[in-house]
């Protein structure tokens, strides 16, 4: 056992630099990549920013309160259809008469 740690410490003495260059490497790696919760993340921030002007651009055509709106939209999300939103949407209000 002595001879595997005086083994590890002459190693060591040896490659200080490139091991703590490696290391130093793969650190910047890590941070340069980011993980896959995070990417994920940040894709469905950029969807629900984009959801969120597209109704709040709807919001004047329409003449309805927010929370109606995302009501709606919660309910256009749930039914899966092919049509665009905005048709959705005239059909559901015609329809709501």
């Amino acid at each position: 056992m002595a001879d595997r740690t005086e083994y590890q410490k002459n190693y060591y003495t040896q490659n200080h630099k490139a091991i703590i260059q490696k290391a130093a490497e793969r650190s910047r790696k890590a941070k340069a990549s980011k993980t896959f919760n995070e990417l994920a993340s940040e894709l469905a921030t950029v969807k629900q920013l984009e959801t969120a002007k597209y109704l709040h651009s709807l919001l004047p055509e329409f003449d309805i309160k927010s929370d109606y709106m995302v009501l709606l939209y919660r309910e256009y999300e749930r039914s899966k259809l092919e049509i665009d939103f905005k048709q959705w949407l005239v059909e559901r209000l015609n329809n709501a008469d």
